[in-house]
């Protein structure tokens, strides 16, 4: 979740995440270990949205080309691990420091350009969205 304060005095908590500003700062950040750099995180994030709020119909190998990066952060070995937990925060790195670290970023707490009424955002981070069992789950190898 988040919460915006904004340049009214206003408060605004929402469950929509900022997902760009996250990949940003993920980007220059050193707490996770990552293995696609975030800058083919932000390419991949960059077609989506172009791709599903314009309806514009692209290459099928960029879609291709996206799913089998993405691949590589929900594996460790690129095979099925339903039920193990998938964590690249570096070591002794919590979701709490992580979310400490992304609260305090510049991205997060100087306000933004394109939307004047936006003065800061929080986020709060879950340990139980971030879920440390299931998630993912291939039916294939469901037998």
């Amino acid at each position: 979740s988040s919460e915006l304060k904004l340049s009214n005095g206003r408060v605004k908590s929402s469950d929509q995440f900022p997902a760009l500003k996250v990949i940003n700062f993920l980007t220059s950040s050193d707490l996770v270990d990552s293995p696609l750099p975030f800058s083919e995180i932000k390419k991949i994030y960059n077609w989506s949205c172009g791709f599903v709020h314009t309806g514009k119909k692209e290459y099928i190998w960029l879609s291709l080309k996206a799913v089998s990066l993405l691949n590589k952060l929900f594996s460790r070995d690129c095979s099925c691990r339903y039920g193990v937990a998938i964590n690249y925060l570096k070591d002794g790195v919590s979701i709490q420091d992580l979310q400490a670290a992304i609260n305090a970023s510049p991205g997060f707490i100087k306000s933004n350009e394109i939307k004047i009424s936006e003065e800061s955002i929080s986020l709060s981070l879950s340990a139980d969205e971030f879920d440390e069992t299931a998630g993912f789950w291939d039916k294939r190898q469901n037998h």
